[in-house]
Order: structure tokens, then sequence, then C-alpha cells
């Protein structure tokens, strides 16, 4: 259950018909309009005080204008940033339904990162910005009362949506305080509109029309002027000053009474207007000042009346600072001053119990109605702790699976200790948004000791309440499964703490124990998946799958399905991998992207799609995959997950033949920064030496696995330079200075096994270039150490190193001139990729596989086979002596190449620069680009190293 929310806060104010016309501040408004394919400034702030008549000003100012707008009133309980993003996305939908479908996803989703935690703000804000940035027509989004906003994340990520906004979008905040948004940067850069509270005075002529035109007062110019200059063009005292004149037979004497000493304008006018009330209509705006919103029901159950509906609708015909909140004139509220004015004097007239008691009526006709965050509002209001606190304990299991724990803590910083100690599930909630390790250890000590008082109290009174006790155990039991995960327990220990919370959770058919059980699976499968139990961890996570999938508790249904896919795919079993992702696509997540509830917890399974279809060679689907994957990935806050992903798309890159994208993309790797990270580690290690010992194994755990990541960035940093080697010398010697600088060694142990493969291929290619470096190991070394990877990989039956293994022995043994081993390796590792349809393991060595399997392919070795691995080649080498007729050379280019060019290619399949061949025939480095371009348009490539095996494929090099 998350919570509902208020459509009534998404209505556009209208205007009304006694509206005060103000065209010198609408054309102010105006200055901000899209002209010329976009908005000319991103912002327009209104700031001034209460009664200024900032929401009026604008709600006229919206339907003069052209573009759609999205609007959204503000109030207190926004400052949670979930809550206050999905308002703004619900806002925008008004306009687009499209808009924000993945960020709202992510802020939806029930278990996203296990749902204790939200996305990253910028990166929500961004996937937001490239779907507005996508919309053919301009929008303008009203924040209306920004001031309300007090939390700085929320500021932090309005500045950075302020800073990348599309031109296709405009916002405007009304706020009584200046926001914290870089008002004087953006000022600078004229980027923004300001109206304030000079510009909102009455002007005479302005106060003259809303007296004497609006409210039919007949004043004369003196006394309109006696009252501007009394209230200074404040509106709103304008306004109370005329209602209190209504009816009067001595307006010159009122007036004259009220342009005199009186301090307290705003004290006199609302006595002055309740006074003129009947007495129940003043009761009524009294006791229902405390709502934020008001409809005919609630305020009948708050006044205990019966006609609320018809004295909101007397109050909207006498103007008495009333506003409608939508069309149907269901929903209205009170002017915010008004509404301040009326709840100071109704504390002033009315007792604390009397007061109590119309906010514990608000409270239940919300709790009725279904909204729980407004009902413990008013509960809170009350203040009812007990009741609060019962209200917020009913949907505590609720709030912790659905992530609102930012609400949540509001809540429970507004109870006293004892109260949430006396409570075991408010003790639970604490416990789910703790960062300590140790903190959440204690208050689920406290939890456990409220449990049992409480039931040694309901056995006293020979009641009990199953369902509660099932809630309860399921939920310690599974915090403590988890926290022994998190904190590097034995995984026995993990182990059996799961398998015994499993024991406390019935195979029944409640929700809330089947979305317990389907964790736990989680858990279970985890633990089984590091002791390297893959058997007992794929049941565990079909288990959490099925019941996941049953329940719609999607977030874990599919992160089982991925880990499935991933055991999979780590033990080469490619079509398998393929078949778990492609059944959780279609029977999940592609359904819920249809009817507009795209899962953000999807990401690393395309992520891990996608680089299936790079290795089997589907470029296509792999890039569509990966990149869906992607901005997925984004929106969430596991660091590691978007490092696997850009080094993903890396590989991609490469294969695509876009090496300057590759590189770029493991740069972003390098600029990513989590607390898994050496430095940032140090720091924490700091802060954890006084804890336990497991808090240092969690530390060394977390370590480890941002360690491979950058392992893995670096080792296929390694094999983009080796690769570029092949034209140019020059990155070999880079690959080997990289090497030694990160002190890769195929002896040390915590060494990973990719940058270690990655040092293999460079001593290879080293000992071809007939260059090794001094002291670095012989291939008799390099032989012993593949076959010993070889074993280790066939004893965990992992396919996939199995075949890199052979790999590289036979490019190690094609260095020796030793064919015939060479190919033997390499017949090994064909038979063993082929049934599952491995391509890119082959085709990222480069040339000189294309040889052996070209030597391979004639010798009758998987003879098909290596025919479609080479054909995935882009610039495969040329069979020994296959070479074509003159004619046949003719037809295939468009046009022969002149005797330069020719020279030209020549000095560039020697592998020299532009600047070197330039030097070498005393040309200008611009006249060889331009040989060069023509070479490969001549040759149908696009760049040397095409251009070369065409060549040599056409016989003319």
């Amino acid at each position: 259950m998350s919570t509902p929310l208020l459509t009534t806060k998404l209505y556009i104010p209208p205007v009304r018909p006694e509206l005060v016309s103000r065209p010198r501040l609408i054309r102010q408004l105006n200055m901000g309009l899209r002209q010329s394919g976009g908005f000319t400034r991103k912002l327009t702030l209104i700031s001034a005080g209460a009664g200024f008549g900032k929401t009026t000003l604008l709600s006229d100012w919206v339907r003069r204008i052209e573009q759609p707008v999205a609007w959204l009133s503000l109030d207190q309980g926004d400052n949670d940033p979930r809550r206050f993003w999905r308002y703004v996305i619900a806002a925008l939908q008004t306009v687009e339904g499209a808009i924000g479908e993945i960020a709202q996803a992510a802020l939806q989703s029930s278990g996203f990162a296990d749902a204790d935690t939200l996305p990253p703000l910028d990166t929500l804000v961004t996937a937001l910005i490239n779907d507005v940035a996508e919309l053919p027509e301009p929008l303008v989004l009203v924040l209306d009362d920004y001031h309300v906003i007090k939390t700085e994340p929320i500021h932090n990520s309005l500045n950075f949506l302020l800073e990348h906004l599309p031109s296709q979008m405009h916002l405007v905040l009304t706020t009584r305080a200046d926001p914290p948004l870089c008002l004087s940067r953006r000022r600078g850069r004229l980027e923004l509109t300001e109206i304030r509270a000079a510009d909102l005075h009455f002007t005479t002529k302005e106060a003259a029309e809303l007296l004497n035109t609006c409210m039919d007062l007949d004043l004369s110019a003196q006394d309109v002027a006696e009252l501007k200059n009394r209230t200074e063009g404040w509106i709103v005292g304008l306004q109370m000053a005329a209602l209190s004149l209504q009816g009067r037979a001595d307006k010159h004497d009122f007036v004259t009474a009220f342009a005199g000493d009186d301090r307290y304008i705003v004290d006199y006018l609302v006595e002055e207007v309740l006074r003129r009330q009947p007495s129940h209509i003043e009761t009524f705006l009294l006791q229902t000042s405390i709502l934020a919103r008001l409809c005919g029901s609630l305020c009948d159950a708050v006044t205990e009346g019966e006609n609320g509906q018809a004295l909101l609708d007397h109050l909207e015909q006498s103007n008495v600072f009333i506003t409608p909140l939508d069309n149907r004139r269901h929903w209205y509220r009170y002017h915010h001053l008004f509404a301040d004015l009326l709840r100071k004097r109704l504390r002033q007239s009315v007792g604390a119990q009397c007061l109590a008691l119309l906010h514990l009526r608000a409270s239940r006709w919300y709790e009725h109605e279904g909204f729980f965050a407004e009902a413990v509002s008013h509960a809170l209001a009350a203040p009812d702790l007990e009741h609060a606190a019962a209200l917020i304990e009913q949907h505590a299991p609720d709030i912790a699976s659905h992530g609102e724990i930012v609400l949540a803590r509001s809540w429970l910083e507004s109870l006293p200790e004892n109260v949430i100690r006396s409570s075991p599930f408010l003790c639970l909630l604490r416990s789910s948004y703790e960062e300590s390790i140790e903190l959440v250890e204690q208050w689920l000590q406290n939890a456990e000791r409220a449990w049992t008082t409480r039931s040694s109290r309901m056995d006293e009174q020979g009641v009990s309440d199953r369902v509660a006790q099932v809630r309860f155990s399921g939920w310690v039991a599974s915090a403590r499964a988890f926290l022994s995960l998190q904190r590097g327990d034995p995984l026995q220990e993990v182990i059996e703490f799961s398998r015994q919370a499993l024991e406390h959770i019935p195979e029944d058919d409640l929700l809330y124990n089947l979305r317990a059980r389907s964790n736990l699976f989680m858990t279970l499968g985890c633990a089984y998946w590091d002791i390297e139990d893959e058997k007992a961890a794929n049941q565990a996570f079909a288990e959490a799958r099925r019941i996941g999938e049953a329940i719609e508790h999607y977030s874990t249904s599919i992160r089982a399905a991925r880990n499935q896919a991933r055991i999979a795919y780590d033990r080469g079993q490619l079509h398998r991998a393929t078949a778990i992702c492609q059944a959780v696509l279609q029977s999940v997540i592609e359904p819920s992207e249809q009817v507009g509830r795209p899962l953000p917890v999807a990401g690393r399974l395309y992520m891990l799609l996608g680089s299936i279809l790079l290795e089997q060679n589907d470029l296509e689907g792999a890039s569509h995959a990966l990149t869906k994957g992607r901005e997925m990935i984004e929106l969430t806050q596991e660091t590691l997950a978007r490092k696997n992903g850009y080094l993903a798309l890396a590989r991609l890159k490469q294969a695509q033949g876009d090496v300057a994208g590759a590189f770029d993309l493991i740069e972003r790797v390098k600029q990513l920064r989590t607390e898994a990270d050496p430095e940032v580690a140090a720091l924490r290690g700091q802060l954890w030496l006084s804890q336990a010992e497991y808090d240092l194994r969690h530390l060394a755990s977390i370590t480890r696995l941002a360690a491979d990541a950058n392992s893995e960035a670096a080792a296929l940093r390694m094999r983009f330079w080796l690769s570029q080697a092949e034209r140019d010398s020059h990155y070999l010697a880079v690959a080997a200075r990289f090497a030694e600088k990160r002190q890769i060694k195929l002896d040390r142990k915590e060494q990973s096994k990719a940058e270690q493969f990655a040092l293999v291929r460079l001593l290879i290619a080293q000992h071809r270039a007939r260059t090794p470096a001094r002291g670095q190991p012989g291939l008799q070394t390099l032989f012993q150490f593949l076959n010993r990877q070889f074993e280790i990989a066939e004893e965990e039956e992992r396919t996939g190193r199995m075949i890199e293994a052979l790999i590289l022995q036979s490019l190690a043994l094609q260095v020796q001139d030793d064919d015939n081993r060479a190919l033997s390796a390499l017949q090994r590792a064909l038979t063993l990729a082929e049934p599952e349809g491995f391509v890119r393991i082959f085709v990222d060595e480069g040339t000189h596989m294309a040889a052996l399997l070209y030597q391979a392919a004639e010798r009758g070795i998987s003879p098909e086979y290596a025919g479609r691995l080479l054909a995935a080649f882009p610039d495969a080498a040329p069979r020994p002596g296959d070479r074509l007729h003159t004619s046949e050379i003719q037809s295939q280019m468009v046009e022969p190449l002149s005797e330069r060019e020719s020279e030209v290619l020549q000095l560039i399949a020697a592998g020299l620069t532009n600047r070197q061949i330039a030097q070498k025939l005393f040309l200008s480095p611009n006249t060889i680009r331009v040989h060069a371009s023509n070479i490969y348009g001549k040759l149908g490539v696009h760049n040397r190293t095409q251009a070369v095996a065409r060549a040599r494929r056409l016989g003319i090099l």
C-alpha cells in the first residue's frame, strides 16, 4: 500500500468572476514564455508574504497563455522527497500521461532497492528531464506555496532540474520566502523573471476596481485612496475591509475609523468579518479551519453537522476567502492567511480538549476514506499519541515494504521514545531506517522485549492475535536473516537464520506472509550462491521468483530471475540464461511497461540480457537491452551495477568499432565512487573500528565487490589498447606501462582473473612483436598458468572461462609457430563454444584469431561454425593465397586507387601514422587525411584497419 495522492492538489484554482485585471503583471509574467523554439527564461518566481494575491494572479495568467500547465499545490507533507516527486510527476502527467513513467515506477515500486531507500534524486530527475525533452509541445510547471518545503534534498534536486531544464519546460514558483535555488546566478544569466511584493501591491486604480466594481461599495475616490494607503495596497487587507463595509450605511465613518491608529489591521478585519457572519457560519469557519482541504462530508465529520456542502457553497458565493479546488466544486480550501487567523482565533476561543476532538474527528474520517497519512497527521496534531501510534503500527509493515521511510521517520520523531519502545511494530519500523548495524540490532531487541510484554498482557486477558503474531515473527526473522547476511556473518549462520525464519512464517495465502517468504528465499539464495552451492541457490531463487510473481511482488521475482540467469551465464549456458531473461520479460516486465508501470529493478536483468546478446554478436539486440538497462540503473543507488553497466556498454562500443566511445565509458567507471571504493572505505573504516568484527568483514566483502568492477574496467582498458596495437605499436607500450602500474602478476592470488587474463594477452602480444619485457614470464610460464586456469574452470563448470583459457593457449602457441597444437587447443574451444553460440569471445581477439580460424576451417575443424565466426570479424585476416582476379577487384571497387593513394595505403598498412606518412612523402598531414578519406570511399570501408583488410582481400596490397 503506497500513500494515495490527493488529486485536488493538482487542480488549477479557477478564476473568480470578480477578479481585478492586472495587465501590467501579466505582461511581466509573459517575459519568460516560449519564443523562437524555446522558453526565454527557465524560472518565474512570485515571492511575497501572505495575502498578496500570488495564486490568484498566477491562475489568471495560466488561463490566458497557450502553453499547457501542470499545477501542484504544496503542503507540509510534501517535505518527503519521495512524496514531493510523486506529486510533481503526477502533475506533469495531467499534461502528458507518459511523462516520468520510469521515475514514477522507481518511487512507487514495492521493494525498490529492497524498499528502504530512495533512488538518487539527480538520476531520477535526469530521467524526468529526458522525458520532457522529447515532448513535441512545451509546458509550464507551477509549484504553488513552495515556501512550505524545508528539505534540503528537495531543494538540491530542484536546483539540478533548473540547471538542466530542457527548452520544453518553464518552472513557476510562488513562495512567501526566497528558496535556496541559486537565484543570484540565475538572475545574472537572465534566466529569472521575478515578481515581488512591491509589484503585487494594488495601485489606487486597482483598489477602486476591487472595492467599487467587484464589491459594489460605491466609495468615493478619497475613501478608496484612504483604504489603499492604510493597507499599503495589501490585497487581503482590502478584501477584508470590503467585506466589513458591505451593507453599512456609514461607509465613510468606517473608512475614517479604519484609517486611524489601529495597529492590528488583520485581527481587526477578521473580527469584523466574523462578527458579521451568522453564529453557525462563524462556528463552521472556526472548526473547519484545522483542515488543509475541505469537502462536505469531511466538514460534517469535524463539525458533527449535516450541511457542510451547502455551507461551502454559501461561503464561495459570499467570497469569504475560500477557493474551489476542482471543477465539480467538491473540494475547497481557505485562503492560507485567513485559515491561519481562524486557527489562532479557534485556539483562543476553545480549550485544548475541544481542539483535540476536532483533530480526532478529522483523523477518523481520513482513516475511513483510506488517507492514512492525513489520518496520522491529525492524530499527532490532537495530540493523541496513542491513536497516532496505533495507526502507524497498523500500517508499519506496508510502510517498510514500500520505502516511505522519510514520512515514517517524521512521524516517529513526533512520538516519545517510550511510546515507540512499548510497540513492537514501531520498534521494527524504527530499525528499518537506521544506518548503523549496531542500532538496527538494538531496535530489534527492543521490538522483541515489547512483544514479550504485549503477549503476556494478552495471555492475562485471555486473548490472542494470530495475524499480528505471524507478522511480528516473520518480520523479526526476516530482518535478522538479512542483517546476518549484511554484516558478513558466516554464511552457514545466514542460511540457518533464513531457514528458521521460514519456519516462523506459515505457507498460507496472507499477502504479508507470502512477501516475507519470497524475500527470505532471496536471502537464502544469495547465501547459497556465496558458498558456491549453485544448485541450492537456483532452487531458492526459483521459489522466490514463483512467490513474487504470484503476489505481484515483482522486485523480488525479477531479482531472483536475474540471479538464476547469472548463474547460467557464469556456467556458459547462454541459451538457458537467455530463456530465463526472456521469460520474465514476457511474463512480468513488458506487461507492466505496457500499462505504464516500468520497473526500474529490471535494469540489471536488461544489462545481463544485453551482455548475453553481445556475446552471441546480436549487436542490435544488445544495444537495445543495454541502453534500456542503463537508463533504469541510473535511477538506482546500485553504483556497482552502474559500473558494470558502463563496462558492458564499453564492450558493445568496441564491437561496433567505436573505440573512442568505449574508452569514454570506461572513464565514467573511474568517476563513480561508492562506500566500497578504497578512499571511502578507509574513511568508513575509521568510524567502524569500534564496532563488532562482523562490520569489518562486511566492509571487506563490499570492498571486494567494488574492486572486482574496477579490475574488470582495468582489464578492458588493456584489451582495448592491445586491439589498437595491431595497427600502432605505441599502444603496446601503453598497455605494458599500465600493467606495471597496476602491479598485475600471474602469481598473485588476490589478483582478479580479468586482469591476469589481460596480462596474458599483453605478454602474447609482446612475444609476437619480439619485445618481451625483462623479468616478465616466458611462454612456458603462460602455458602452465593457462592450463591451471582451465582445470579450475573445469572443476567449477565455468564453460566461458574454459573457452577463454583455450583461446589464449592457441594464440600463445601460434606465436611459437606450433600450428598443430594451436589448432588443437582452438578445436577444443570451438567444441565447447558452438552449442551455446559463443561469438565475441573469439572475435574480440582480433585478426590473429581470424587467421587461426581460417586455418581451422581449411583443415575441416568445425568449418561451418568457424565460417560463422569469421563472418563476424569486421576486418578479418585473409586466408593464405586468397586473391581475386583483376576483373573481380574492379567489380568490387567504386573507383581504382591512384598511384599516390596506393602509396599512402602501403604506408598505412605498414602501421605509420598520418603525421609519419606526411613526413615520409613530404606532404601536409591534411593532404594525407584527404587521401585516406578517398581510399576509404573507394574501398567501401570506414577506418584504417578495415581498409588494410579489404585491400588484402582484394589482392592490391
